[in-house]
């Protein structure tokens, strides 16, 4: 992927991006953003802290991991609810440790979408390249 200086940013709050993203910093590499009407459900990109923890841990991740929208979201036009009915975050121990300021790499694939459900898979590696956790996540969007 483009390295993340290279790479569009996700709209801030007062964009209309919901508050939790004031906190986190995401570049996208392949996507668009939610409701644009894209052909593409999958979302690539990079993330990390705006303002940077002491130190990284695996809560860390999870809250960095569930800042990105469903791909599958992208692909409507127009705004409608949606929920997780399962997420599955599965980490890769033990993995090297991390400043606090490094990026992330995401990369999630909707594996199927259909009559309102979707299933998404995605990677997330260090910046070194490393697998560090593996998200699965089915997809409810009410519309």
């Amino acid at each position: 992927m483009p390295l993340p200086d290279e790479l569009p940013r996700f709209p801030d709050v007062a964009q209309g991006a919901p508050n939790y993203t004031s906190h986190i910093d995401l570049a996208l590499a392949r996507g668009h953003l939610p409701f644009s009407g894209s052909k593409d459900s999958h979302t690539w990109g990079w993330m990390r802290f705006k303002q940077a923890p002491k130190q990284i841990t695996d809560a860390h991740l999870i809250c960095l991991v569930d800042a990105w929208p469903p791909g599958v979201l992208q692909m409507m036009s127009t705004p409608a609810p949606a929920s997780s009915m399962m997420w599955n975050l599965e980490f890769i121990h033990p993995h090297q440790s991390v400043e606090p300021e490094d990026w992330f790499a995401y990369q999630s694939h909707t594996r199927q979408a259909a009559q309102g459900y979707a299933h998404a898979q995605a990677n997330i590696w260090n910046n070194r390249g490393q697998l560090v956790a593996v998200s699965r996540q089915s997809i409810a969007i009410f519309d």
